[in-house]
């Protein structure tokens, strides 16, 4: 499929349908099946059609990542197992080509939106008060960067992508920290965005939450809660480690090593999230935050 829209200087180029064929030999025929009597044909491919649908799968999911990774074409995303009905309805053919009937037909549902990973901390919509909902509806509601980057680390930890969960958490942290630190209106900030882009300072986000924090505001969100403090400091320990070498893995204080699975991605998302509230919510960091800039 060719589109080009009057003013496009370069036709975009879509694939619209693709073909996948996977086979093997099989050792047992299907067996011979009546229009009365189709039980036994149709347990004989349902036996099969899993090996079949994770081969066809993998396939066409593999041609996409060289699209999208390597020949860096946008809006590209694995295919998941239950998007697409004609995995779960193919066709089925003999050795010859010819289309083999009575083969079993099935309906497929999507996944439902809000059922989760046990753990994560996801809000559920509060009946007693919808006000918040209806100001979205009603104003329409553009997230922040940290935000967006944040729901991106959740997406990663659903697709069993861990190394990207691990470092867009720790992106999330950092971005929202140092703009609440350090806004461009203010002289602090504008000082910082020098020193740091002539290298001449490297801020972490640990001592922004602990030290700095507890300086400047009087408040310290290792004091708010070490728990999670500590969990924000494994988290971008681990960071470094994604980035640098590619592994999934930390060290604790007591040097012991750690390896990064959901169960610890789910409690560094609980952190973050709790970082992020006590860094916006109102009256707190911000509120200090504005009223010393001002002053």
């Amino acid at each position: 499929m060719v589109l080009k829209k009057r003013g496009d200087q370069y036709p975009i180029f879509g694939c619209i349908r693709t073909r996948i064929l996977v086979s093997r030999d099989e050792i047992v025929a299907p067996p011979e099946t009546s229009e009365e009597d189709t039980s036994a044909s149709l347990q004989y491919f349902l036996d099969r059609t899993g090996e079949y649908q994770k081969v066809a799968l993998s396939a066409v999911n593999r041609v996409i990542r060289y699209f999208r990774y390597k020949l860096h074409s946008p809006l590209l995303h694995d295919i998941e197992f239950y998007s697409q009905e004609p995995f779960h309805n193919p066709k089925w053919m003999d050795e010859n080509g010819n289309e083999i009937a009575n083969v079993l037909r099935t309906s497929i549902t999507p996944p439902i939106p809000g059922i989760s990973i046990g753990g994560l901390d996801i809000g559920a919509l509060p009946h007693d008060n919808l006000a918040e909902i209806d100001d979205a509806i009603q104003n329409g509601y553009l997230p922040e960067l940290y935000e967006e980057i944040l729901a991106d680390a959740q997406d990663a930890i659903f697709q069993e992508n861990y190394r990207r969960a691990v470092l867009e958490l720790a992106i999330a942290v950092e971005v929202l920290t140092k703009s609440i630190y350090f806004e461009r209106e203010t002289v602090s900030g504008a000082a910082i965005d020098y020193l740091e882009d002539k290298g001449r300072v490297n801020l972490k986000v640990i001592e922004l939450i602990d030290p700095v924090a507890k300086q400047v505001f009087g408040r310290s969100f290792k004091e708010f809660d070490r728990d999670a403090f500590n969990s924000i400091d494994y988290l971008f320990r681990a960071r470094n480690k994604a980035a640098h070498r590619g592994e999934l893995f930390y060290r604790d204080d007591q040097g012991e090593v750690h390896k990064v699975d959901v169960t610890v991605l789910i409690v560094w998302q609980k952190s973050v999230i709790k970082l992020c509230q006590w860094l916006t919510s109102d009256g707190h960091v911000t509120k200090d935050y504005e009223s010393k800039t001002s002053a």
